[in-house]
């Protein structure tokens, strides 16, 4: 099971809040999202190459989804690296999806078909915050460009304290996505 009761309030509560939401609209397409954090090498490591999201969209393609955030103007790495993790991502889903079964998934969370995901239009996402793209953007100004070639890229409108927020003084808490962030924009 993964913990849906967290202390973080940057991307580990987007992640949470994502899934606990469900479902997102991406582009006019819904996704429902199925798990969070499964390791998708086959080398035992309990933290190794994890994809921090998978869902399904409307059309019945899979979604792996890297997710961004920034806070308090902390460089949270950029979207060339992300691209090239998920595209990584998906290469180990292909040489391994036969050691995945049909119930390699959180107890918490919904059944995957691997081969469909290896073998199917399985789409690529990265998603962040405002603050994120907004550092990417500004930089990309200067001068500066990333490579994210075959992967979709999205942005949520919600602030940078918007998990602080809703942890307030408690230890911890479960994140919820607010009403700004449940449609995503495309960043063209």
């Amino acid at each position: 099971m993964y913990r849906e009761e967290i202390r973080h309030t940057a991307e580990c509560a987007f992640q949470r809040a994502i899934i606990h939401n469900k479902q997102s609209i991406l582009d006019n397409q819904t996704v429902t999202w199925l798990d969070i954090e499964l390791p998708v090498d086959i080398s035992g490591h309990s933290r190794g190459r994890c994809i921090d999201l998978i869902g399904i969209d409307n059309e019945k393609n899979y979604v792996i989804c890297e997710l961004k955030f920034r806070k308090n103007y902390r460089d949270n790495g950029n979207p060339e690296k992300a691209a090239k993790q998920l595209r990584g991502y998906l290469k180990l889903i292909k040489l391994n999806h036969k050691a995945f079964d049909d119930d390699y998934h959180h107890t918490n969370a919904m059944p995957i078909n691997w081969e469909k995901v290896a073998k199917g239009h399985t789409r690529l996402i990265i998603v962040a915050n405002k603050a994120y793209w907004d550092s990417y953007l500004g930089k990309r100004r200067k001068g500066q460009t990333y490579d994210t070639k075959g992967v979709e890229c999205f942005s949520v409108s919600i602030t940078e304290d918007t998990f602080m927020n809703q942890k307030a003084t408690n230890e911890t808490y479960i994140p919820y996505m607010p009403n700004e962030g449940l449609i995503w924009n495309k960043i063209r």
